[in-house]
């Protein structure tokens, strides 16, 4: 687990909600307190598509939606002259790159042994923070994917200009 403070807050909320840039991650929760909390569950409901649509290659096998799907309710919701008066949002890796990550850090583990690798970001009185974490099915000792995981987050945020 690894805290990240964003200083380019700017470019960070560009990303996050005009860009494509967290669109491959799925999205657990997201809250957003204004003058009210929307407060989104981003459980994946597969039974609101046809058959047809389930059936496709296309179809996510992840439990819960892309970002890149709420993306546009968000920026709705927080577009305007006013800021948020907070905000969070918890991401997770796609299976295929938490598999990736398990084969480049050498860990034990198995996909299967890995419920999510996720990140919380979090926006209050005008700082942003991201914070990383992993949850696993198993007891490990075997820290190794953790580290990786941080490494790969701090340089998805090099990779998108997103100063810390």
């Amino acid at each position: 687990m690894k805290l990240f403070r964003i200083s380019g807050i700017r470019e960070f909320m560009s990303g996050l909600l005009t860009r494509d840039v967290f669109d491959s991650f799925t999205v657990s929760e997201a809250v957003v307190k204004t003058f009210v909390t929307y407060t989104i569950d981003g459980s994946f409901i597969s039974d609101y598509y046809s058959d047809e649509e389930r059936a496709s290659e296309d179809f996510p096998d992840e439990p819960f939606v892309r970002y890149r799907l709420i993306r546009g309710f968000l920026f709705e919701i927080i577009k305007g002259r006013r800021t948020p008066l907070a905000m969070k949002l918890v991401f997770h890796a796609p299976a295929s790159l938490v598999a990736d990550l398990i084969e480049k850090s050498s860990s034990s583990l198995s996909p299967s042994d890995v419920i999510s690798l996720n990140i919380t970001v979090s926006y209050k009185n005008g700082e942003v923070t991201a914070v990383t974490g992993t949850n696993y099915s198993v007891f490990s000792p075997d820290r190794s994917l953790d580290q990786e995981w941080d490494r790969y987050f701090e340089g998805f945020l090099a990779r998108n200009s997103i100063d810390f």
